[in-house]
């Protein structure tokens, strides 16, 4: 395939001197916006309903020191009415900073931060819980064999109640674990469970949060290295095949509290799976790849031929990815799609997600205390929901329900032109060549102001009016070619990760930050 270059309509300067609020990517979570997101993109008072009973199940089962526990959650029920289904899987791994801060994710999905709305006390007690848990290295979790699963979620977490408060103790925490995150990657791009970065194990799962750890850092103004995410696009490129799929993982998982079993995983044995075809798409989205070229349609119609179903997740072990954490990719992918696609997804989630949810009552009509979670799993069904029990199936619907307003669309938000247009201008000759691996690069190409309208969001696929392609590198590098210049590449982005982290060592050695005895900072609504 050949680079395929599109001329730029306007640029994502220019889009945020028309508008201030262009740049800001969770605009549409303020009240004044949030209606008008709702209706445009196809949310219904039904969603919101759930997304609000969901949230108040959340918040009445949080401990009093901020942590919403997976194992534990029930003690926070009555001693007559105990919810169901705490975490009966990988009791081994540490998760709590990880499933914590998706919980605190729902929360700020709405909308609610520490300074605003009711679950104000809830969201200071998490960050003050997670921000605690932060080492000298810069990660929440170190030796957890979950530790990039918790620092990216947590990332992510940080950064978005950075953005929605402007809270500056939660700046140098976020800049610590990006720095981290950087430090972690493996020499093909991608993110492994650990920090260890010899294992040579690329997960497209975990680097998917890695992503979006990394795009929710950039918004809040805390950058990560460019090189970074040229080498995550590439383990993108590596990981998708012809037809579209996306495999999990190029190795078999090495869990620290078990023994290592270093063997390549076959083609066929590396888990391509729905979930990883929906990642893959939503990191084209997010990396401004175009999402209307053969192969991002093939991924279009490999999730429409999925779509959300209850009893579509009872399947074999081979495809055990159709579950709620297919549904909340998948859902960040085809809303990033639009049009017809996302018409069709859109009515098949609501109609799954709200009918899974549950909500009992007493004879009495007095709602039981599971009321507004989801169930995490049943017979034949719920892999992930056995590891994260209630508290994490309940946190990531609703993040999937709060999809109409918790992001703006990639071809709608300027800041997603910045990676695009950073990679085309990027004058070193490896980065180039690394690029040159992925199809379909689409530079700086923003909608014009037509294509933005809310009544063409369902009309279309993405496809930028008035444009006229032209193509940019006819001879493309061969594959082992770029392979070439990336590994020559990698040793150089490896010492600028380390030498980064080693300046942010030296940063919170000079002011006592990452001193152990000083108290670790807590987090308040301020007056």
């Amino acid at each position: 395939m050949c680079l395929l270059i599109l001329p730029v309509l306007v640029s994502a300067r220019q889009l945020a001197a028309q508008d201030p609020a262009a740049d800001n990517p969770l605009k549409n979570r303020e009240k004044k916006n949030r209606s008008a997101a709702l209706k445009q993109f196809g949310g219904t008072k039904k969603t919101e309903r759930a997304v609000a009973d969901g949230l108040e199940w959340l918040a009445d089962h949080q401990r009093r020191d901020g942590v919403w526990d997976r194992k534990t959650f029930d003690q926070c029920c009555p001693a007559d009415d105990r919810c169901t289904q705490t975490a009966i899987a990988d009791l081994h791994r540490e998760a709590d900073v990880g499933v914590s801060a998706m919980a605190a994710l729902a929360f700020l999905g709405a909308g609610y931060t520490h300074e605003n709305g009711p679950y104000g006390e809830h969201l200071s007690r998490v960050f003050s819980y997670i921000l605690a848990q932060q080492s000298r290295d810069g990660s929440f979790s170190a030796g957890s064999s979950y530790q990039n699963y918790n620092d990216a979620i947590a990332a992510i977490a940080i950064a978005e109640s950075y953005i929605l408060t402007k809270d500056p103790i939660l700046r140098r925490p976020l800049e610590r674990v990006i720095d981290k995150l950087v430090s972690c990657q493996q020499r093909e791009g991608g993110w492994d469970l650990t920090d260890d970065i010899s294992t040579g194990r690329n997960d497209s799962s975990v680097s998917s949060w890695v992503l979006m750890a990394c795009k929710s850092a950039r918004a809040a103004g805390v950058g990560g290295p460019l090189d970074t995410r040229i080498k995550l696009l590439a383990h993108y490129d590596h990981a998708t095949l012809a037809n579209g799929r996306v495999w999990h993982a190029n190795k078999r998982e090495r869990d620290l509290d078990k023994p290592a079993n270093p063997r390549e995983l076959d083609i066929a044995d590396r888990g391509y799976g729905p979930g990883s075809t929906a990642t893959g798409l939503y990191a084209r989205a997010a990396f401004g790849l175009r999402l209307d070229d053969p192969l991002a349609e093939k991924q279009v119609d490999l999730l429409l031929a999925e779509l959300p179903s209850l009893k579509d997740r009872i399947r074999p072990a081979t495809t055990a990815w159709h579950n709620e954490y297919y549904w909340y990719y998948g859902t960040m992918a085809m809303f990033n799609v639009g049009g017809e696609p996302w018409r069709r997804w859109n009515e098949a989630l609501r109609t799954t997600i709200l009918e899974q949810q549950e909500r009992p009552v007493t004879p009495k009509g007095k709602h039981r205390h599971s009321f507004g979670s989801w169930p995490a799993f049943g017979p034949g069904w719920g892999e992930w929901g056995r590891s994260g029990g209630r508290i994490y199936a309940t946190a990531i619907n609703v993040l999937t329900l709060e999809i109409y307003y918790r992001y703006i669309p990639a071809y709608l938000s300027p800041q997603d032109s910045s990676d695009r247009s950073s990679f085309a201008r990027s004058g070193n000759r490896s980065r180039r060549a690394t690029m040159g691996m992925c199809s379909s690069w689409r530079h700086d190409c923003i909608p014009t102001r037509e294509s933005r309208s809310s009544s063409n969001f369902l009309n279309r696929r993405t496809q930028m009016p008035g444009s006229t392609p032209h193509w940019h590198s006819p001879n493309m590098l061969p594959r082992s070619a770029a392979a070439h210049c990336l590994r020559n590449a990698t040793g150089r982005w490896a010492t600028n990760a380390r030498s980064s982290s080693a300046r942010s060592e030296e940063f919170l050695r000079s002011r006592n930050h990452a001193n152990t005895d000083v108290s670790p900072p807590s987090i308040h609504r301020r007056k």
